[in-house]
């Protein structure tokens, strides 16, 4: 079976352990691609980002609550 898309989004690629797994993760992935499809990768490692205490969105991006 042949997919038009595969998406891996969020925390998902940081916790692989390995490069040897990596490079196992994104083989399977180009197994499982259609030609012509998308392969859509982000890596956003969660824990880097609360430990580290960093802001992946700018404090003037969050809305307050506001009466219209």
């Amino acid at each position: 079976m042949h997919f038009d898309a595969v998406l891996c989004l969020g925390n998902s690629l940081p916790h692989v352990s390995s490069e040897h797994e990596l490079e196992s993760t994104l083989n399977d992935f180009a197994e499982l691609l259609a030609p012509n499809s998308l392969l859509l990768l982000q890596m956003r490692n969660f824990d880097h980002i609360m430990n580290q205490k960093l802001r992946w969105m700018d404090r003037s991006a969050v809305r307050k609550n506001q009466r219209r």
